[in-house]
């Protein structure tokens, strides 16, 4: 275990965790990320790369209004197929 001197009393003490020093993480597979984002995607659906950021993404307001929109129209979805059911159900059971 590899051992550090503190300021001032000069008494070794330990630096992190046994067999977690530095590289050893990058040996474990899907730890750290790759930072290619693009990976094998086509030159068509790659975003073009702005001066500081990628051009035309979507920012993170209109991925959060997305997702509340989705869940709006999912849960109109089920509520328009449970009633047409159980209309269903109804006109078949002659109710």
């Amino acid at each position: 275990m590899k051992t550090r001197r503190v300021r001032g009393d000069g008494q070794p003490r330990p630096t992190g965790v046994p067999g977690f020093g530095p590289g050893t993480l990058t040996r474990v597979e899907g730890l750290n990320s790759n930072l290619n984002l693009n990976g094998d995607a086509s030159p068509r659906v790659r975003p073009r790369v702005g001066e500081w950021a990628p051009a035309d993404v979507p920012t993170t307001r209109r991925k959060r209004h997305q997702r509340v929109w989705t869940i709006v129209v999912a849960v109109l979805v089920l509520t328009v197929v449970v009633g047409f059911g159980t209309f269903a159900y109804f006109q078949l059971r002659g109710f």
